[in-house]
């Protein structure tokens, strides 16, 4: 092999490595219970933004590796061919796990507007919105 099908096949090692990562991530952190906990959604979502960013990166350095092989002529070999479908299985797999999270994601976003408008249907929420919390003051709107 020449320095740029291994140059490619590095960087497709390393994505396949990253795309794991992500799927082990997806599944290790998507539950419902990350629905429900802003604090935790957001770090979840944060160490998944990191991994896609390096996921963008290996996929510009493959980008600009495969135009240099095809303007060439050279072919990609097989065994690079089945690396770059390995990867793009794994992030179908991830695609599938980040559907169903959004999903879940989703039906906790309509419970709790469902609950908002039960409890202002209720008249419960009135009480709530012109206090000061842990003042027992009021705040004046006409001002």
């Amino acid at each position: 092999m020449n320095q740029a099908l291994t140059a490619l096949q590095a960087v497709y090692e390393q994505a396949l490595a990253e795309s794991r990562k992500l799927l082990a991530h997806a599944a290790e952190h998507y539950d419902e219970a990350a629905c429900e906990d802003p604090e935790r959604l957001m770090q979840i979502l944060d160490e998944r933004d990191d991994i896609i960013n390096t996921l963008a990166a290996l996929d510009e350095q493959a980008a600009s590796l495969l135009q240099g092989l095809t303007g060439s002529g050279q072919a990609l070999p097989d065994s690079l061919r089945a690396l770059k479908d390995e990867v793009t299985k794994t992030l179908a797999a991830v695609k599938e796990r980040d559907d169903a999270f959004a999903a879940a994601l989703g039906k906790s976003l309509e419970n709790l507007k469902s609950l908002t408008l039960k409890a202002r249907d209720l008249k419960q929420l009135g009480r709530y919105m012109g206090a000061i919390p842990h003042s027992g003051e009021t705040i004046d709107y006409t001002r």
